[in-house]
């Protein structure tokens, strides 16, 4: 017996909890540390609805892959173009050239649904994408979705003809390759693969397949057989569901990302059982309230316009987390609101376009890729200046420089600074596992053969050391390593608040417990974004020991290095902690491709914050411990520090410098090693 899917409100009403605490952990609400759950709980609902839709067809023997690759083209397509397009437009007007040619990429890839693999192949951090953010990065989800689209209904459809129409055939299968993909995530995590583990479509699609198991159980499991019990508990097992989707999305949950998905996963498919079974429960009621519905059949445009509507706030003005949720709740809904009205529905309900669905399928495929690999590339690659300015804060500084000697920055190759001039062996590709997590030294070397080993470890700001000390490595005879994770601090307790913690601690883990003992490093060079001061406490850090908690930004930072510090310590080992860089108030690179002179966007350091004076009294109080000042090196004026110098661009975003000006610094940097007894 097949029962007809009908219209479900308080479904409707479970994307409006999903979409809106997605907005709530992108806009950056402390208390919303697990929102990126959402996500979650759209996967194991997308699959749960399309299954039974096809099975609904299946049984009617109106099923074609024809009709629904065209449904969901029309349902999908058109409004995911239009934000494509309203992003590359906008980011015409308001950003610079260097920040629309990054956006290529992503944009081409979430027009062409690939979006997940593409922020795979660019090591981006999901977690800590806010630090430099782009505004189609949750068209990653998207794409997994629609990749599922490509084989599931497909599979279905044969194993609904082999298997005779036997549900409990279609049922194994969904079965057999959910647990397949969990399988394979556990094998993943267990890698070290933080990414792969969080946007693999592979390791994913166990949520929407376990969607789709729910789906057969309740098309063929008929009502009148189901367990009286668990009905008249339908209501409790409902409000148990949504209190555990609620403590799974909080920060009260310490669980790491890939455990919490497993376990929303679960949360949902019992809340989407529940509401099934008890349709007039008063959960089920509330979900189902016009204007909670209502929200829920926009979810879709809500979350395609919520994400470039925060990374513009952001932009445009300093605004709390809680006030930046409210803005974007309020403009992504009504954008989305004025999308499903003018544009969705009325392609949608079309009659013609339903007639023809091999020729609206082939038109569908033919734009996105004419938008994806033409249209889009050619409006961010334009060269123009921006047209819409946002005001500096860097005005103010005290940064002062004669007329006559000012710098037009319209007279600087920008791609040039960012360059490390080739041949020069510093211009070497990264090695294949920069996080060195993967158990297999050679593939951490930077510089394979010498006499010392020496590890370089650390976060996005080891990465940027990397022309330098590779020069310096050559010239002294260093076999180097590197052990770095964008968004990933050295000390063993530490995490930043907005990053993958979980990806971070384990990561550390395999460095302290097992690279490092192997490598036995001579030398280990340690470097740590800025945190503990007015504009770098934007990335504030956590501390997982018990003996650091409930203290101040500073006190974590020196208790937890003091803790690093001894747990490294060995005979003969010498530790060199690398201090950070003075971090600008502005974006660099953007104040640059702004600014009528260079010195625009140069900037009056602060002093020196209570974690860097601390390291600097490691010296004495620790054996074999050096600290390395580079602020000299990155601000030879200081307190001034130059976004430009000898034409070279210092800085390519806040507080990164570009890999040319690391590459010029190496000699400076020797001579600071050697003054120290490091080199």
């Amino acid at each position: 017996m097949v029962e007809p899917l009908e219209q479900r409100p308080a479904l409707d009403g479970v994307r409006t909890i999903a979409v809106y605490i997605v907005i709530a952990f992108h806009a950056g609400v402390s208390s919303m540390g697990g929102g990126y759950l959402g996500v979650d709980i759209f996967f194991v609902l997308s699959g749960y609805l399309v299954t039974r839709v096809m099975l609904t067809d299946l049984g009617r023997d109106s099923f074609t892959l024809r009709s629904f690759y065209g449904r969901r083209v029309r349902r999908l397509l058109p409004a995911s173009l239009v934000v494509l397009a309203a992003v590359s437009v906008t980011w015409l007007l308001v950003m610079g050239p260097t920040d629309r040619t990054n956006l290529i990429g992503d944009v081409r890839s979430a027009a062409l649904y690939y979006s997940n693999w593409h922020f795979i192949a660019q090591s981006t951090d999901y977690f800590a994408a806010q630090n430099d953010p782009s505004p189609v990065l949750h068209f990653w989800s998207l794409s997994v979705e629609e990749q599922f689209y490509l084989f599931w209904p497909v599979l279905l459809l044969l194993g609904w003809k082999v298997s005779r129409r036997r549900p409990l055939a279609i049922g194994a299968l969904a079965g057999i390759l959910a647990a397949a993909s969990l399988i394979v995530l556990a094998l993943t995590i267990r890698a070290g693969d933080a990414n792969m583990a969080y946007y693999g479509t592979h390791v994913r699609v166990y949520q929407l397949l376990g969607g789709a198991l729910l789906g057969v159980g309740i098309q063929y499991w008929s009502w009148a057989r189901r367990p009286s019990v668990l009905v008249r508990l339908a209501p409790v097992i409902q409000l148990l569901a949504l209190a555990g989707i609620g403590l799974l999305a909080s920060s009260a949950m310490p669980t790491g990302e890939a455990a919490r998905g497993v376990y929303v996963a679960l949360a949902t498919l019992v809340l989407l059982w529940a509401l099934e079974a008890g349709r007039n429960a008063p959960a089920s009621r509330v979900l189902g309230l016009s204007l909670i519905a209502y929200l829920g059949q926009i979810s879709y445009g809500t979350y395609l316009w919520h994400y470039p509507v925060i990374v513009l706030l952001r932009h445009f003005a300093e605004i709390s987390p809680f006030m930046l949720m409210v803005f974007t709740i309020l403009l992504g809904t009504a954008l989305a609101a004025l999308s499903q009205r003018v544009l969705e529905l009325p392609i949608r309900r079309s009659r013609a376009l339903g007639r023809h669905s091999r020729s609206v399928v082939s038109i569908a495929l033919l734009t996105s890729v004419i938008c994806g690999l033409l249209v889009f590339p050619a409006i961010l690659r334009s060269t123009r200046p921006v047209a819409i300015h946002v005001a500096s804060d860097s005005s103010g500084t005290g940064v002062s420089v004669p007329a006559g000697q000012r710098v037009p920055a319209t007279g600087v190759d920008w791609k040039a600074t960012w360059s490390v001039p080739p041949g020069s062996g510093t211009s070497d590709a990264m090695p294949p596992d920069v996080s060195c997590t993967h158990g297999v030294l050679a593939n951490c070397m930077l510089v394979p053969h010498g006499n010392r080993r020496v590890l370089l470890m650390g976060d996005s700001h080891a990465m940027m050391l990397v022309p330098a000390l590779r020069l310096i490595a050559e010239q002294n005879h260093w076999q180097l390593a590197i052990a770095a994770v964008t968004g990933c601090p050295w000390q063993p307790d530490l995490v930043f608040s907005d990053s993958n913690h979980g990806e971070c601690l384990g990561v550390k883990k395999t460095w302290y417990d097992s690279v490092i003992p192997k490598y036995k490093p001579a030398l280990i060079l340690m470097i740590t974004r800025a945190t503990d001061h007015k504009i770098g406490g934007d990335y504030s850090v956590e501390s997982t020991a018990p003996e650091v908690q409930g203290t101040d930004e500073s006190d974590l930072l020196i208790n937890s290095t003091r803790i690093g510090l001894q747990r490294l310590a060995a005979p003969g080992r010498t530790l060199a902690v690398i201090d950070p860089v003075p971090v600008s108030p502005v974006n660099t690179a953007s104040c640059l491709e702004q600014a009528r002179y260079v010195d625009e966007c140069s900037f009056v350091t602060e002093p020196l914050s209570r974690a860097e004076l601390a390291y600097h009294r490691f010296t004495t109080q620790l054996p074999r411990v050096r600290d390395v000042d580079i602020d000299p090196l990155v601000c030879p004026r200081l307190p001034v520090c130059d976004a430009v110098l000898s034409g070279v661009e210092v800085r390519k975003d806040h507080d990164h410098i570009t890999p040319r000006w690391s590459f010029l610094m190496a000699p400076g940097l020797a001579t600071l090693l050697r003054q120290d007894g490091i080199l």
